[in-house]
């Protein structure tokens, strides 16, 4: 346990750590905050859970099939250009949806406009993963980079559920959505101003291929993996608020899905921690960007 635990000391004690990760933290937190904010506040417009839900469904199928597009404009270009674009955007369409009642939009605007918030999501996510694969060269510092930015994504989607709940307990479903928007508008200019694309490294020019990391047979694995999983966490984040709400406890949806992270964070401590041994060619597969 001593080692665990001297191992995290020591990296934490690394020039930029703390401040990266606290970056990644709260700029990320929207990822446990959106789709729970989003089904309330749309259900709360509608009437309807099932439109809500496909409402939750459209922002996430827009935000994966324009994920890889971001990434690889960010892996050419820099990500100064895509974090302008997606700071206007992404808050301006998520503005649109909180006043849709005052505005009087009609219940047909509220797929596209979320369909454009999805599409123009701050790729935080990929930044961060990208950044600790520019700030490290060592492995077993990359290792743990990597281990504690999944750790962090764990307590956004337990912190970020807990949040709406709460907000949803106290107030109202617009309320909770425009906590949330608050948030998503401050992860692009919080990222650009805090000094995190310091560490950004152009990749030398050499060959791509069209299809980027899926030319890597054992990526497929992985990705096939991943894509069960998350098709399961989208299910839970519409089903257990629909399950909440059926119990007449609304706020309770909050509280179920920040509760199912916490194993989840626990390994990834773990895992960064405990040292072992893997070969260059696995690390070098698991280490690869993701924008690519």
């Amino acid at each position: 346990m001593q080692r665990f635990l001297k191992h995290y000391a020591a990296f934490f004690r690394l020039p930029g750590v703390p401040r990266l990760l606290s970056i990644a933290l709260v700029a990320r937190m929207p990822v446990g905050m959106m789709s729970l904010s989003l089904l309330m506040h749309v259900r709360e417009l509608s009437g309807s859970f099932a439109f809500a839900g496909g409402t939750v469904g459209a922002y996430l199928v827009a935000m994966a099939s324009t994920a890889p597009i971001q990434g690889r404009l960010i892996d050419r270009y820099g990500p100064r250009g895509v974090l302008v674009a997606t700071g206007i955007v992404h808050p301006a369409a998520l503005g649109l949806l909180l006043f849709a009642a005052p505005l009087q939009l009609p219940l047909t605007a509220i797929a596209p406009l979320a369909i454009v918030a999805g599409a123009f999501v701050t790729p935080i996510s990929v930044l961060m993963r990208t950044l600790w694969r520019h700030r490290f060269d060592d492995p077993g510092q990359r290792r743990t980079a990597f281990a504690m930015d999944s750790v962090l994504i764990e307590i956004n989607f337990t912190v970020g559920p807990a949040l709406i709940g709460l907000a949803l307990l106290f107030g109202t479903p617009a309320d909770a959505f425009g906590i949330t928007w608050l948030v998503a508008a401050s992860a692009a200019p919080l990222f650009v101003f805090s000094g995190a694309p310091r560490y950004w490294k152009r990749a030398a020019d050499e060959d791509r291929h069209l299809l980027g990391p899926l030319t890597e047979r054992r990526l497929l694995v992985v990705y096939a993996t991943s894509s069960a999983l998350t098709f399961a966490f989208g299910m839970l984040e519409v089903g257990y608020p629909g399950f909440a709400a059926r119990a007449g406890m609304v706020a309770f949806g909050g509280a179920l899905l920040a509760v199912c992270s916490t194993g989840s964070a626990i390994g990834g401590i773990a895992y960064g921690g405990l040292p072992f041994r893997s070969n260059a060619s696995c690390r070098d597969c698991c280490s690869r960007s993701p924008c690519r």
